[in-house]
């Protein structure tokens, strides 16, 4: 989704929320008021009728007569709902509603009504009609001088005083009602207007300014896939600016290496000579397929184990005083060795080493290039042969230097790529042109330092049924004694599922490598339960799903969990414990890229892992996977 779009789609609930929050409170705020109005003019017409010496005698007299007619006229000279009269009890002395008269009063509000000494107001439904209840005591004050009785209205320095009873006067809320919804109706239009103006001038300005970022977005994700070259235009002179600048500089540098990411990996390709390639601590990591056939070791039994397995003298290699302490940044040194293969044979080889170097100038692991050199051992008279495989072994190990050249090359504008991005991000957070810009550039640090992946040989992209070849590998799983113990297994495979484009052996690895990751994250769990579900989307991708019941991944192993080497598997590989390469989640990225496929994970600790692949349905042209 895209920032513009971001905008619009949060601030749309607060456009709305402003726009009912103003004219609500705008409602009750008129409400008040004309509530205030009415109850003012029920007091000012309670307090002229309490003043009445007619009110006044009848109340003395008792007389209903009296005090009707005074009633009666205020009803008819007012728009109120009914007046009447109640002695000091509760009683009705008189009432506008005939059919009330005599009646006892013994309700809460009349209870509360003749207790107050001060006149009081309050709103009530009557009949579903809103009324102001206006209450107003009458009393009477004996003044010594003249003999008189007159009526006290809270004057405080009045003498002694006697309550009479209490006036209650109902005047309608209907036209006070009526006034705050139109007030309120306006309110919204207003507000409706004002705030849709500025949401309107908002977008405007953040389309403008979002711009630079969308094109630098477009530019970093066509270099991310080997357009290199690309440049973008300087807009500004803030940080978007600098970051253009960076980008542009970035590209033409890497447009001007000699070496690309297709011509290496062309080199491996065609390489004859097994690569290692190690931690610092002699660890390995990856091997090609020439040094699987020389050692004769299945891949999966190399990676992740010591490199005292295949070299004999490993000590000279990656001990303290062998060739890691005297390694140097684009350095490569070669020496004979012997290698030991499965059958315990032991194989004479010229061993290339070149070290490749983290940001701090330390070694993080070595590029091992090793030919066999059996037949220059056994025979004498091969001399030139064994000469022209040593300049061969010579060109081939200088595919190291090459890579450490690049990465040194680039390390300085990527970094300063990927700091003003961060810059950016920080300022900009909802920005996710920022973490394309990001995402991009990581990859285009690993294009290069990554760059010497498993060779693999050409194959036809054809049509795959991968419902069948889920089912195979479920198999082949099965068979498997890694994974003796106990699976239940839930299977969801469509049957109206199209065809796929590609090459069989690089799904087959996608997902056998998922399987296997799935079903070793439940090593240890008392729960075992792995889901494997195929769908179409109907917008044109076959969904494959792989679900388990595993100890799941932490968030903040998410961001890292496709990069090579990172690995959450913490066994040792003894008693059928997990252990982990660190290239399996990282070769399934990779190999889904050319198919213009991709992986999600969504995962909950302690409650297990589902991976969602994502391939486009029946694809036409994918070309040849490398």
């Amino acid at each position: 989704m895209r920032i513009r779009t971001k905008l619009l789609v949060f601030s749309l609930p607060l456009f709305l929320a402003a726009v009912v929050i103003m004219t609500l409170s705008s409602r009750q705020a008129v409400q008040t008021i004309m509530f205030q109005e009415v109850a003012k003019r029920g007091l000012t017409i309670s307090a002229g009728l309490a003043q009445s010496s007619e009110i006044v005698s009848g109340f003395q007299s008792g007389s209903e007569r009296m005090l009707l007619a005074a009633l009666q006229s205020t009803l008819e000279n007012t728009e109120a709902q009914y007046v009447f009269a109640l002695d000091v009890s509760g009683r009705v002395l008189a009432h506008t509603n005939v059919a009330e008269k005599g009646k006892q009063y013994s309700d809460p509000v009349t209870l509360e009504v003749l207790r107050m000494e001060e006149p009081e107001y309050r709103r009530i439904e009557t009949d579903g009609q809103f009324l102001m209840d206006v209450s107003f005591p009458v009393w009477s004050l004996a003044a010594e001088e003249s003999g008189e009785e007159f009526l006290f209205l809270g004057e405080q320095d009045a003498g002694d005083k006697k309550r009479l009873g209490t006036l209650r006067l109902g005047l309608p809320l209907r036209n006070a009602l009526e006034t705050a919804d139109q007030i309120s109706g306006q309110v919204f239009w207003i507000v409706t207007i004002v705030i849709g103006t500025v949401l309107v001038v908002a977008m405007f300005f953040a389309r403008k300014i979002l711009r630079p970022v969308h094109l630098l977005a477009m530019a970093a994700h066509k270099v991310g896939h080997g357009g290199v070259g690309e440049t973008v235009p300087v807009m500004s002179r803030d940080e978007i600016g600098d970051l253009a600048r960076s980008f542009n500089q970035m590209s033409r540098d890497l447009a001007d290496t000699t070496v690309s990411k297709d011509f290496l990996n062309s080199i491996l390709e065609d390489m004859l000579d097994a690569l290692i390639v190690t931690t610092a601590d002699g660890l390995i990591r990856m091997v090609n397929r020439s040094a699987v056939e020389l050692l004769g070791y299945p891949e999966e039994d190399l990676l992740n184990r010591s490199a005292a397995l295949v070299f004999s003298d490993a000590e000279k290699i990656f001990g303290s005083g062998g060739v890691s302490g005297q390694m140097k940044e684009n350095a490569i040194l070669s020496r004979e060795i012997n290698l030991r293969t499965r059958d315990g044979k032991t194989v004479p080889a010229l061993l290339s080493v070149a070290a490749f170097m983290n940001t701090q100038g330390r070694v993080e692991g070595f590029i091992l290039t090793a030919k066999d050199i059996t037949e220059r051992k056994e025979a004498e008279e091969e001399r030139k042969q064994l000469e022209r495989q040593l300049v061969q072994s010579e060109r081939l190990a200088s595919v190291g230097t090459v890579v450490a050249g690049i990465v040194h090359n680039l390390k300085n504008p990527l970094t300063g790529i990927m700091g003003f991005a961060e810059i950016l991000k920080m300022q900009y957070p909802e920005m996710t042109q920022v973490d394309r810009i990001l995402s991009s550039s990581e990859q285009m640090q690993d294009m290069i330092e990554n760059i010497l992946a498993k060779s693999r040989q050409k194959k036809t992209v054809e049509k795959l049924d991968l419902n069948g070849l889920l089912e195979r590998e479920l198999d082949f799983m099965d068979a498997d004694q890694a994974f003796k113990h106990k699976v239940e297994k839930e299977i969801r495979l469509s049957e109206k599922l199209p065809f796929v484009m590609g090459v069989y052996t690089d799904f087959s690895q996608v997902f056998g490598n998922l399987l296997r990751n799935a079903v070793e994250a439940m090593y240890d769990r008392p729960e075992k339960r792995l889901r494997v579900e195929t769908r179409f989307n109907g917008g044109g991708e076959v969904i494959v799903e792989v679900e388990d019941t595993g100890s799941g991944i932490h968030k903040d192993h998410l961001e890292h969990l496709f990069a090579p080497f990172f690995t959450t598997k913490t066994g040792d590989g003894t008693e059928g414990k997990p252990q982990g390469t660190g290239l399996g989640l990282y070769t399934v990225r990779q190999l889904l890229e050319p198919y213009g496929a991709n992986i999600e994970v969504e995962s909950v600790v302690e409650q297990g892992t589902t991976f969602r692949v994502h391939i486009p349905a029946g694809k036409a042209e994918v070309g040849e996977a490398s």
